[in-house]
């Protein structure tokens, strides 16, 4: 008999469906046709008004990363106000649940445990396990309460600070599990050696394998500062070259090109969307990134120092990542393009400073258990229908 997988998403930044998807390759590897998953963006498909709410997240995120204070807290105090509990699930939902017929419900995005769990144990006669998994790295302003449902069967989260966090805001302990992140399939690769690494840099890439390598990201809603960096980083260009990611930003890409054209004197590689993450992050002495969890977790599994890109405002929770990643020395923050330029020219300068975030980097120890493998745990234990879990 096949066990149906529900897991809950939304369109807010790239990293909760990335996590989904992380899921469901993770899983259809380890159990085939055993198991049918369905990934369900609740928010777009349900209503246009909660559709149009994630566009407008996504539109701060782009161009006014500091009003998403606003945004937050007026969410947060929705859910103190228990406000939304039950108003917010939707009977497109409802219908979803009732003709899936789901074993298992995973929700990756804060808003979509309080009350979704409740309705769908309301709905099925036969028990649906219903399982938060929190990919935030730290407690504090920026963890929002709505990750925390003390109905769920199981959250699963990857630090400690986020245990104690869900804790404090009524998780019973024994209803935690800690694993470490959960990535697609494509980053389980073993790495690159060293002639493999000068080999993309010179072939996929056409930079050199001699200069320092500096990667700036972007994410899932565009958000990037290319221009501004690559200004401020010519006086360095004898010895620093540029992976520029643009995304799914056309447009970003264009305005990249065109600059690049103009300044050869600093060599860049300028890229769309592309799946070679894992093989750009190894050959990249530095990414330059939105403190999101998702990204933040890709650059710590390669063991690529962190720069944390605050340019216009940090949104609440990205400062999680900061607040869990710099008392650790594996990253650092800046908020202006000059800072950007002082940060590398010092590297460059002084090697020994940047051996301290290097060093910090192959120092960290994430939990022992493996996101594969807590994925193994939880599906074999639906399976067996153990409740509760991991008891």
């Amino acid at each position: 008999m096949k066990t149906k997988i529900l897991i809950l998403t939304a369109s807010g930044g790239s990293a909760h469906n990335l996590t989904a998807l992380a899921f469901q390759q993770i899983a259809t590897k380890q159990f085939g046709d055993t198991v049918v998953i369905r990934i369900e963006d609740i928010f777009a498909n349900s209503h246009s008004f909660t559709h149009q709410i994630i566009q407008f997240y996504n539109w701060i995120h782009r161009h006014a990363p500091w009003f998403h204070h606003i945004y937050f807290n007026i969410f947060e105090v929705s859910a103190l106000m228990q406000w939304g509990t039950q108003t917010f699930v939707s009977d497109y939902y409802k219908n979803l649940v009732l003709d899936y017929q789901p074993d298992l419900i995973l929700s990756v995005f804060g808003s979509l445990n309080r009350g979704y769990f409740e309705a769908a144990k309301e709905l099925l006669e036969k028990q649906v396990l219903c399982v938060t998994l929190c990919p935030e790295y730290a407690g504090g302003y920026g963890f929002s309460i709505n990750w925390i449902n003390g109905n769920a069967d199981l959250f699963w989260c990857h630090t400690e600070p986020v245990k104690q966090q869900a804790i404090k805001l009524g998780m019973s302990l024994e209803k935690i599990q800690l694993s470490s992140q959960l990535l697609r399939e494509n980053f389980y690769q073993d790495p690159l050696i060293k002639q493999e690494r000068k080999q993309f840099l010179q072939d996929e890439l056409n930079l050199d394998t001699h200069k320092f390598t500096l990667l700036l990201s972007t994410n899932g809603a565009g958000s990037q500062n290319h221009i501004d960096f690559l200004k401020v980083l010519l006086p360095l260009a004898e010895k620093l070259q540029v992976i520029v990611l643009c995304g799914k930003n056309l447009y970003a890409q264009k305005k990249v090109l065109q600059w690049c054209q103009t300044n050869p004197q600093l060599k860049t590689s300028v890229l769309s969307f592309t799946e070679k993450m894992p093989q750009l992050l190894q050959v990249s002495q530095a990414n330059v990134q939105r403190p999101g969890f998702m990204m933040t977790a890709e650059s710590v599994y390669w063991r690529c120092p962190i720069i944390f890109n605050g340019m216009g405002g940090i949104m609440p929770q990205e400062y999680l990542a900061i607040r869990y990643f710099l008392p650790r020395k594996m990253a650092t923050t800046i908020t202006r393009p000059q800072q950007l330029f002082s940060t590398i020219k010092n590297w460059l300068d002084f090697p020994e400073s940047y051996e301290i975030i290097c060093q910090a980097h192959h120092a960290y120890q994430s939990y022992p258990l493996t996101g594969q493998e807590q994925v193994q745990r939880l599906i074999e234990q639906v399976k067996a229908n153990k409740y509760p879990l991991f008891q």
